[in-house]
């Protein structure tokens, strides 16, 4: 069982749950993220992309392995990190290495990862810090 833990503002209650800071996930050929829970990780990889699972157990980056399994581990496999939108107060999920930081549902650029609001002013009340719990 994971560590439950939340960011939360003393001063008006926000809540923000988060079990983790984000999750893997892989792309399929629709370009739409599936996330990898844990379970089965390199099966549901080797299935998504069509490539045998051995070729990517273990250190998928060694030297040796093969180019093209590497090459689409590269470009479908990523991490998506929870995050919160500083205007709306819309959550969402990004990938800070492949998605701009814009809020999917208001558009603002003003959207930080669920880590970087720790101990930054609640953006709901304005008062309170968010606190990690």
């Amino acid at each position: 069982m994971g560590i439950e833990r939340s960011i939360d503002c003393p001063g008006c209650g926000l809540h923000l749950p988060c079990p983790s800071w984000g999750f893997f996930y892989v792309t399929d050929e629709k370009g739409s993220r599936i996330p990898l829970e844990g379970n089965m990780e390199s099966t549901i990889i080797a299935e998504t992309l069509g490539i045998d699972e051995q070729a990517i157990t273990g250190c998928v980056f060694a030297p040796g392995r093969d180019a093209v399994s590497v090459r689409l581990m590269e470009e479908r496999v990523g991490y998506a990190s929870f995050c919160l939108c500083r205007t709306c107060l819309e959550r969402c999920s990004l990938d800070g290495k492949r998605d701009v930081f814009r809020c999917p549902s208001c558009g603002s650029e003003d959207v930080k990862t669920f880590i970087q609001l720790i101990g930054t002013a609640c953006p709901r009340c304005g008062r309170g810090m968010l606190e990690e719990r």
